[in-house]
C-alpha cells in the first residue's frame, strides 16, 4: 500500500472514529462526564509552541464537553514534576497532560531510577501536532553559520554552549556531536523564556527551540536562524538551510507533542477525551492556527498508533542516548 492511499485510509478512519464517538462526546457534555473542570498539566514554561497550542485546545475541548478546561505549567526536572502531578491526580479522567518525545522516549532510557514507567503509566489519547526545530543564536553572536558552529565545536570541544528545554531537543544537540566528531556544553533550561532571554544577551551559544518561538525573534532581529531540523526548507525561512543542507548528511529531527491521562483512567472516559481531541484537530481553524504557530503540522495520531511511534523512537534513539550518557554529554 502506498503512502498516500494510507494517509487517506487513516484520515477516513479517524473520521470514522470520531463519528462513532459523536454521541459519546453529547453525552459527556451533558454532564455524564467530565462532571468537573478539565486540567491540561503543561511540563513545560509558557512561551513555547506547545504551551499556546494547549491553551488553543483547552478553550475548545472545555466548550465542546461543558466544563471550563484549565492549563497549568509545571516545568522542570526534565517534566518529571508534570509527570507526577499526572500520576499524583485522581484517576477519573479530568486530569491531562501534555505529552512529548521527553516524557515518553527519553526519560525512560536516560534516568535509571524513573518513578513511572511510559506506556504502563501513561495511556497517550493522541499525537496533537509536530514540527522542525530551529538551531538559533544570538543577532551579536559570533557565529553566522552551521559552519561556523561545527568549526568552534572541533577546534575547542565543550567550549560552544548549547542550551535545550525538554531532552529531546538535547537529542539534536547529540546528533550533532555523533556526525562531527565533537562535544558541546550542553546547558539545561526549564522554558524557553531564560534560553531564549540567554541567547539574546549571548551567555548562551546556540540552541534547538521550536519554530513558533524562533519566528518573531528571527524576523525582528534578536536571534539569527543558522538552520532548521528537518530535511527540506520550511516555508515559513524559506531562506535558512537545513542541516542537511549544512553537511550534516541525513540531519532529520521532527518533535511532536500530544496528550494522554493516566493508564488508569476508565477506557470509556479515555476514549471520549480522544474522540473530542481529534475532532478539534479535524476543523480547518486548528490547522490555521497551528501553521502560524510554528509552521506545526496538524498529526491528530490517535492514541494506539502513538504508542507503536513511542515504541519505535525508544528504539531508534536508546544507542545514542545511553552512549551519551556513559560519556557524560
Amino acid at each position: 500500500m502506498n503512502q498516500q492511499r494510507r494517509r487517506a485510509l487513516r484520515q477516513i478512519g479517524g473520521t470514522v472514529a470520531a463519528t462513532m464517538l459523536g454521541a459519546d462526546v453529547a453525552r459527556a457534555a451533558q454532564g455524564q462526564f467530565p462532571s468537573a473542570p478539565l486540567r491540561f498539566i503543561v511540563p513545560v514554561g509558557p512561551g513555547s509552541s506547545a504551551d499556546s497550542s494547549t491553551r488553543y485546545i483547552a478553550e475548545r475541548i472545555g466548550r465542546m464537553l461543558g466544563q471550563p478546561a484549565i492549563v497549568e505549567n509545571r516545568p522542570g526536572a526534565d517534566f518529571l514534576i508534570g509527570v507526577q502531578a499526572l500520576l499524583a491526580a485522581p484517576p477519573d479522567g479530568h486530569t491531562l497532560m501534555l505529552i512529548s518525545q521527553t516524557s515518553m522516549v527519553v526519560n525512560p532510557i536516560i534516568h535509571k531510577n524513573l518513578p513511572y514507567e511510559p506506556l504502563r503509566d501513561i495511556r497517550p489519547l493522541v499525537a496533537s501536532v509536530g514540527a522542525a526545530a530551529t538551531l538559533v543564536t544570538g543577532a551579536g553572536s559570533r557565529f553566522r553559520s552551521v559552519d561556523d558552529v561545527l568549526a568552534a565545536a572541533r577546534q575547542a570541544p565543550h567550549t560552544v554552549s548549547m542550551g535545550y528545554y525538554g531532552q529531546f531537543y538535547r537529542v539534536g544537540g547529540l546528533m550533532m556531536e555523533e556526525m562531527i566528531k565533537a562535544r558541546f556544553s550542553h546547558v539545561p533550561y526549564k522554558s524557553p523564556a531564560q534560553e531564549i532571554s540567554d541567547l539574546i544577551g549571548g551567555s548562551l551559544d546556540v540552541a534547538f527551540i521550536d519554530t513558533g518561538a524562533a519566528l518573531p525573534l528571527v524576523r525582528s532581529g534578536q536571534l539569527r536562524a543558522l538552520a532548521v531540523s528537518s530535511l527540506s526548507r520550511q516555508a515559513d525561512l524559506p531562506d535558512v538551510p537545513t542541516l542537511h543542507e549544512s553537511g550534516l548528511r541525513g540531519f532529520d529531527l521532527f518533535i511532536w507533542i500530544g496528550y494522554g491521562v493516566s493508564a488508569k483512567v476508565p477506557e470509556a472516559r479515555a476514549q471520549v477525551l480522544q474522540a473530542a481531541l481529534q475532532r478539534i484537530m479535524a476543523q480547518p481553524d486548528f490547522r490555521s492556527f497551528s501553521a502560524q504557530n510554528g509552521n506545526m503540522r496538524v498529526l491528530a495520531t490517535p492514541g494506539q498508533e502513538l504508542a507503536q511511534r513511542i515504541a519505535a523512537e525508544s528504539a531508534r534513539f536508546r544507542g545514542l542516548l545511553e552512549a551519551a550518557e556513559r560519556g557524560g554529554s
